[in-house]
C-alpha cells in the first residue's frame, strides 16, 4: 500500500505571531473576554488565527474566564508578577492600575514581555548559534501594535482591558558564515 502525503499551502496556515496582554477586572467572563478580542481585532483588521497566546499578571492565575477562554482555543496563557511588569516601559502607564496591583500597566506590559520572551529570545539564539553584543539602538523590541483598549459590555458585568504586541521578524537577520544572530 502506498502512502501518500498531502500538503498545504502556507497561506493556509495561520502565522501565530501576535501576543494578546490582557487586564480584567475579578470574574470576568470567557463571554466577555471573547467579545472584548473579537471587537479589538475586528477595529483593528487583525486576524484572531494570529493569536499566539495571552499573557496577564499572576494575580489572575484562577481567573476562571480567562483560563477556559484558553483552554477552548488551545492558547498559552503566561502569568508576570507585578514587579516583572513594572520593568517595562509602556506608552499609557497607569497610576490607578499601579496603586491597584502593583504595577502601572498589565495590558500592554504583559504583551510586550510575552512576545520578548518567547519570540524574541528564540529568534535571537537558536542551537549553536552566539548572539552578538548589540547596543540598545540595535535592539528589536517587540511592536505594540494595539496600544491598551478598554471594553465595557451592557449585558456583562466588568471590564476588560487589551494590548497586542508582536515581533518584529524583518528585525532577525541570521548570518549564517559566522553563526551569529544580528537582532
Amino acid at each position: 500500500m502506498a502512502s501518500s502525503s498531502h500538503s498545504v499551502p502556507a497561506e493556509a496556515l495561520p502565522c501565530r505571531v501576535l501576543w494578546v496582554g490582557l487586564g480584567c477586572q475579578q470574574g470576568a467572563s470567557k463571554s466577555l473576554i471573547e467579545q472584548a478580542i473579537r471587537d479589538v481585532f475586528r477595529a483593528c483588521a487583525l486576524q484572531e488565527d494570529a493569536i499566539a497566546g495571552l499573557a496577564t499578571i499572576d494575580t489572575k492565575v484562577n481567573e476562571a474566564g480567562l483560563i477556559a477562554f484558553c483552554r477552548d482555543r488551545h492558547l498559552p496563557l503566561l502569568f508576570f508578577e507585578a514587579a516583572r511588569l513594572r520593568s517595562v516601559a509602556v506608552p499609557h502607564p497607569s497610576s490607578a492600575t499601579d496603586a491597584l496591583v502593583g504595577t502601572p500597566s498589565v495590558a500592554e506590559a504583559a504583551a510586550i514581555l510575552a512576545c520578548w520572551e518567547l519570540e524574541g529570545r528564540a529568534n535571537r539564539v537558536t542551537g549553536t548559534q552566539r548572539c552578538r553584543k548589540i547596543t540598545s539602538a540595535g535592539i528589536a523590541l517587540p511592536d505594540l501594535c494595539v496600544p491598551k483598549q478598554r471594553f465595557h459590555s451592557e449585558n456583562d458585568p466588568g471590564s476588560v482591558t487589551i494590548a497586542v504586541a508582536r515581533f518584529p521578524r524583518t528585525a532577525i537577520n541570521l548570518d549564517r558564515n559566522k553563526g551569529e544572530a544580528d537582532v
